[in-house]
């Protein structure tokens, strides 16, 4: 065996992890998590020449299970890998303009079960309120709901860190480009700060 790994060299796969789905919170251009659209969705994921793909969905894991539950119905013998990539907007601020920071997390599918993943959903407030009480992520029902909801760096990190207490099998990953750090006021030292903790 040793000898046959010597003469192989080194094994590039592709990788897309920031891939939204059907049913997607935001932003949805699929028309919704149907049968079809899934079919559709997955075997097209099948036919890609990417090997690993992060679905992507807000406060939410909602597509990612979607997707891996068509993935295994539609092509059972099927290799492809899905990584859960949850995206948050952060209740922290860097620009001057306000705009909220982007996040994602992705956790090692290896230990994000079902189980889990919904005790980090419950876990995780957000900065929303209804009836004077903070919404849980696993509460946020609607459009609005997700379209306006923001959760803080410190919340995100304690509730991973409850859930998940070996760090190894996240990673948090915040934009540099758009809704990201680039955009930090450098004039403001509370700006700075902020985007120095961030990053």
């Amino acid at each position: 065996m040793a000898d046959s790994l010597q003469k192989i060299g080194s094994t590039w796969k592709r990788w897309d992890l920031h891939l939204h789905a059907p049913g997607t919170k935001l932003s949805d251009s699929y028309g919704g998590a149907t049968d079809e659209t899934l079919k559709r969705y997955v075997d097209e994921l099948e036919a890609s020449d990417v090997q690993a793909f992060g679905i992507t969905d807000y406060f939410s894991f909602d597509s990612y299970f979607a997707v891996s539950d068509a993935y295994r119905q539609y092509h059972p013998e099927g290799e492809k890998f899905f990584v859960p990539n949850i995206e948050f907007r952060l209740t922290e601020t860097v620009s001057s303009d306000g705009r909220n920071v982007h996040t994602h997390v992705l956790i090692d599918p290896h230990v994000a079960t079902r189980e889990k993943l919904g005790t980090l959903l419950s876990d995780l407030h957000t900065h929303k309120t209804r009836d004077g009480v903070r919404l849980r992520c696993r509460e946020l029902t609607s459009k609005e709901d997700h379209e306006q909801a923001t959760v803080s760096i410190t919340d995100l990190r304690s509730a991973l860190a409850k859930v998940f207490p070996d760090e190894t099998v996240y990673i948090i990953v915040t934009a540099a480009n758009n809704d990201g750090l680039r955009g930090v006021d450098s004039k403001s030292p509370r700006s700075m700060s902020i985007s120095d903790e961030l990053d």
